[in-house]
């Protein structure tokens, strides 16, 4: 039973209708399947959740991998979220004193920063959206993306700002300049 007539006016006229299971869509949720590189695809096996004794069939050393990892990385504005989520500091404005505040918001920093290393890359928070955040997700364990994005830093303008042009809809590309 339909209660809203534009509802299905809209449903008369959709030609495709998405249907989602993985929560790409639901959940913002992307993760790295496949890469292209050196003219083959690959699957993109995460190193952190198959270990060290699996059998990849991709080469982190091949020199086409490495331009593919750089890439994605440098052009890449998400990063891991290292800070507590908000709630865990809620306690904080139970506490009158600001020295006492500032102690216990300290604690609670040094408890979380503790916790979160114990949590596998692809499983931590992030900032970013989903497919940036999957590709940091799948080269973390490879090397270090803060490290990787250090080697290249981003070229400065005169006026000051980073030269580079971010992705968008219209032109369907983003261009950084290192």
């Amino acid at each position: 039973l339909v209660r809203n007539l534009e509802a299905v006016e809209t449903l008369g006229s959709t030609t495709c209708i998405c249907s989602d299971k993985t929560g790409t869509l639901t959940q913002n949720i992307m993760t790295v399947q496949h890469m292209w590189y050196d003219d083959k695809l690959v699957r993109a096996e995460n190193k952190q959740m198959k270990g060290p004794n699996f059998n990849y069939e991709y080469d982190s050393n091949a020199i086409g991998f490495r331009y593919l990892h750089e890439c994605a990385i440098v052009c890449s504005e998400a990063f891991f979220n290292n800070s507590p989520p908000e709630s865990k500091y809620e306690v904080l404005s139970k506490i009158s004193d600001p020295a006492q505040r500032e102690q216990e918001k300290a604690r609670i920093d040094e408890e979380y920063a503790a916790q979160i290393k114990s949590i596998e890359w692809a499983r931590r928070p992030t900032v970013g959206d989903a497919s940036e955040t999957a590709l940091i997700k799948f080269y973390q364990p490879i090397e270090d993306i803060l490290s990787t994005r250090k080697k290249f830093p981003i070229k400065i303008n005169d006026d000051h700002s980073e030269s580079r042009i971010p992705f968008n809809s219209t032109n369907k590309f983003a261009i950084y300049i290192v």
